[in-house]
């Protein structure tokens, strides 16, 4: 292998990385297999095999059990098999064997060149994913309720804002908002405590997002406050919210159990159309709003 071997492995890994894309480690196995006529490459974790050439799924079980125990050589069904392991940080391992015969010492240098930057690069993988992972954690608790798991008042007024701008071109109705709203849910906490008052609102949150399709999107606004955009293909489709509402109220009516108690909330809901009712996300939500208290004053004057 030429010199710069070195140089071209660390630039194949960090491309597999960079992209996502763990077929490209693949081919990284490949050219350390090449590198010494080998027909085995693996990358061995607690988790399993990560990547590997050459061996057949009876035959990585076995190289797993026997991963402990390192030997120089193990029978697979082609044959005898010499084999070098390397360690790459952790309770990581590289697995090169060969059927032909054991390597000698220049390839055994060779290879734990290899394995020392491979290791490198599996820390770098580690390092990248970590930050990765807080980036998406961070744009989730940005955009979503820590209570319920459901998007926020932020996410939701994104969404409807793209689903505005992009209205059909015969003026049909294109989006819906559902507000809903618990009724006398400041009973529930004085009565039960806010521990009783959290999971009634997470259990809640579950019914409405069970109840929603799947082209739908249930937030909450905060409190005990939820909506539901709604993205219509046309004026008929009004119909559509008309059911959903009635679905979402039978569902948040059904009691919730906390602790051997048995809690029943009533909802009021209130509905508003676009382009009909509003030219914006946040008016769209703040009509929508309006409706819900005009059916909730209509129940109280007749219940009065």
């Amino acid at each position: 292998m030429e010199p710069s071997w070195s140089l071209h492995l660390l630039s194949e890994i960090l491309s597999a990385f960079s992209t996502d894309d763990p077929e490209n480690l693949r081919n990284v196995v490949n050219r350390v297999a090449e590198s010494v006529e080998a027909e085995v490459a693996a990358i061995l974790g607690p988790d399993g095999i990560s990547w590997g050439i050459g061996l057949a799924r009876e035959e990585r079980a076995r190289i797993l059990e026997l991963s402990s125990e390192k030997p120089a050589s193990i029978s697979i069904g082609a044959g005898t098999l010499h084999t070098y392991w390397a360690p790459l940080g952790g309770r990581n391992l590289l697995l090169v064997g060969r059927l032909a015969e054991p390597f000698d010492l220049e390839e055994r240098s060779l290879l734990r060149a290899m394995a020392r930057s491979i290791e490198l690069c599996l820390r770098m993988l580690e390092a990248i994913s970590a930050e990765r992972q807080a980036r998406r954690d961070a744009s989730h608790q940005a955009s979503h309720d820590p209570l319920t798991g459901l998007p926020n008042r932020l996410l939701v007024l994104e969404r409807l804002s793209s689903w505005i701008r992009r209205p059909p071109e015969d003026g049909a109705v294109s989006t819906a908002v559902l507000f809903v709203d618990i009724d006398r849910f400041k009973w529930v906490n004085d009565a039960h405590g806010h521990a009783a008052g959290d999971q009634v609102l997470a259990v809640i949150a579950e019914r409405i997002r069970g109840s929603v399709r799947a082209t739908d999107l249930a937030a909450r606004l905060g409190g005990d406050e939820f909506v539901v955009a709604v993205p219509l293909a046309d004026a008929t489709e009004e119909l559509v919210v008309r059911r959903l509402g009635a679905v979402l109220g039978a569902a948040i009516a059904e009691p919730v159990e906390f602790q051997g108690q048995r809690v029943r909330v009533s909802v009021s809901i209130g509905a508003a159309l676009c382009p009909r009712d509003a030219v914006g996300a946040e008016e769209l939500v703040r009509l929508a709003d309006q409706d819900m208290y005009e059916s909730k004053r209509r129940r109280k004057r007749l219940v009065s």
